[in-house]
């Protein structure tokens, strides 16, 4: 596992494009609710978490593409970076103050930090198991929380 030092230095670069696009993705939500609430108003808070995640998603994807050392490994079954080949970054909503997700056998060795030769295989490059690291944003109304 990487160091809590070394690991706030490898990400420091994407900080501007992970807060940018969750800002990005949280305004998109309100902008569907402004400018076509017969649209926004019947879906509930689950629906607003996942508009929000996956425009999230798309931005962050789009906002890290130049930036060197990070690639987006896309066949995991989530959305997470890579950055250098030591860490595995994933964005998750972090409601009450812990990640909120359905816990698959996937997402609970990952919580573990074990990742099986199946999860290594969607690593192409990656030769030794990376540090999964969570960039965990909160949602308050539209807005998005640190």
């Amino acid at each position: 596992m990487i160091e809590l030092r070394d690991a706030q230095r490898d990400i420091e670069p994407l900080q501007s494009a992970l807060i940018q696009g969750l800002t990005t993705a949280s305004g998109r939500w309100q902008r569907l609710l402004t400018e076509t609430p017969d649209l926004g108003l019947p879906l509930d808070t689950t629906t607003r978490a996942c508009f929000i995640h996956n425009h999230a998603c798309s931005e962050i994807a789009h906002l890290t593409a130049g930036i060197s050392n990070v690639t987006l490994p896309e066949k995991l079954d989530f959305f997470a970076l890579l950055v250098g080949d030591g860490i595995l970054l994933r964005l998750k909503f972090v409601g009450g103050g812990t990640p909120r997700n359905y816990p698959t056998g996937q997402q609970r060795q990952l919580s573990r930090q074990e990742f099986t030769p199946e999860i290594m295989v969607t690593l192409e490059g990656v030769s030794a198991p990376p540090t999964l690291l969570t960039c965990g944003y909160a949602l308050d109304a539209a807005a998005i929380g640190r």
